[in-house]
């Protein structure tokens, strides 16, 4: 609605949305707001699909589904969508929210959930909105789809396990995918203890809709964690589909197994070695040596820093060994002497 001082307020009007990046809406009389509100506005913020031309962005390009592809053409049709705090958005798509404004919206999202992903592709690879696209480029994308979403392991158990550790202790979660509260976990813990292994069992508790179990990790080597889960809502069927029945009629629980382990190769109390006062090094070793941070230091000599020099011991050695001789000569000399002297006395008596 336009004011009294018609041009002026248009003019003002349209610098606050221009600095805001917003949208100038006109009515001739108030009366007409109502129609704007629940009408213009509300499409524009409501807006589920767009039928206008977008420029498509590669926002990871280390991600699966652009494996072989360099750049898309443009999209002319999409669903708008929001993303989710604990999605990856390797693709978005650019365009025209209005004559001002530009958004960005997720074209092809994902996130886990449980033991799974869920994958979202807002725009159609049939039909006039990827038009634009080869059928190479179609190909290629619905290759990636399936590569990209499949995953490494196989997961045959309606749970996720999570382990998480510290210095001395580890904590064993195993939460079902859907609240389950009947359920029943058996936990098989095979453990190191000094040079042998020890097994123990035990039976979980369902709380705050988690399965947990926490152990003292002393020794170093492998933990293994066999997982025996009964649901309390699912029953079991054969290779053909059909409900496997007990003795005596009954429907059988279904129940699944599955296997975490890790490995202990050091006790992490020595990671305090590692954690030291800069100054205390420097002050340590003073002007003695140098202190390398953050790198492996070079311990080679260096050549400008080295003098070498050659000492002869030939002329000492000379020198004593005659000295020796000629002392061994007078030594020689003295007992030959006081024998002669000795052997002529008792000739005189």
């Amino acid at each position: 609605y336009i004011p009294a001082d018609g041009e002026g307020g248009r003019e003002m009007l349209s610098s606050v949305v221009g600095t805001g990046t917003g949208k100038l809406y006109t009515v001739r009389k108030p009366e007409d707001v109502d129609g704007v509100l629940f009408g213009s506005v509300s499409t524009d913020f409501s807006e589920a699909v767009v039928n206008r031309p977008g420029t498509v962005n590669i926002v990871r390009y280390k991600d699966g589904i652009v494996d072989g592809i360099d750049s898309f053409p443009t999209v002319s049709g999409f669903i708008t969508s929001l993303q989710k705090y604990d999605a990856t958005v390797p693709i978005t798509i650019t365009y025209n929210k209005n004559d001002i404004r530009q958004e960005t919206v997720p074209l092809y999202a994902y996130r886990q959930h449980g033991n799974g992903r869920v994958v979202s592709l807002t725009t159609s690879l049939t039909g006039k909105w990827t038009s634009s696209w080869s059928e190479q480029e179609k190909a290629q994308i619905l290759e990636n789809l399936f590569v990209s979403n499949t995953p490494n392991e196989r997961h045959d158990y309606p749970y996720t396990v999570s382990i998480a550790r510290d210095d001395k202790n580890v904590t064993i979660e195993i939460v079902p995918t859907t609240l389950d509260a009947d359920a029943k976990v058996q936990l098989v813990i095979t453990y190191p203890y000094g040079e042998t292994y020890r097994t123990v069992t035990r039976t979980l508790k369902f709380d705050k809709n988690k399965f947990t179990y926490s152990m003292q990790t002393s020794y170093l080597g492998v933990y293994n964690f066999d997982i025996t889960y009964t649901s309390g809502k699912t029953y079991a069927k054969d290779e053909n589909g059909n409900q496997v029945l007990d003795v005596y009629g009954k429907p059988v629980l279904a129940t699944y197994t599955s296997n975490e382990n890790f490995e202990i190769t050091y006790v992490r109390e020595y990671d305090e070695f590692v954690v030291c006062d800069k100054y205390n090094v420097y002050k340590f070793i003073r002007e003695l040596g140098t202190i390398t941070e953050g790198e492996i230091p070079n311990l080679e000599n260096d050549a400008s820093e080295v003098t070498t020099y050659k000492e002869s011991y030939r002329a000492p050695f000379i020198i004593a060994a005659i000295a020796l001789f000629v002392i061994d000569i007078f030594v020689r000399k003295l007992k030959t002497k006081k024998k002669g002297t000795k052997v002529k006395a008792k000739g005189e008596k």
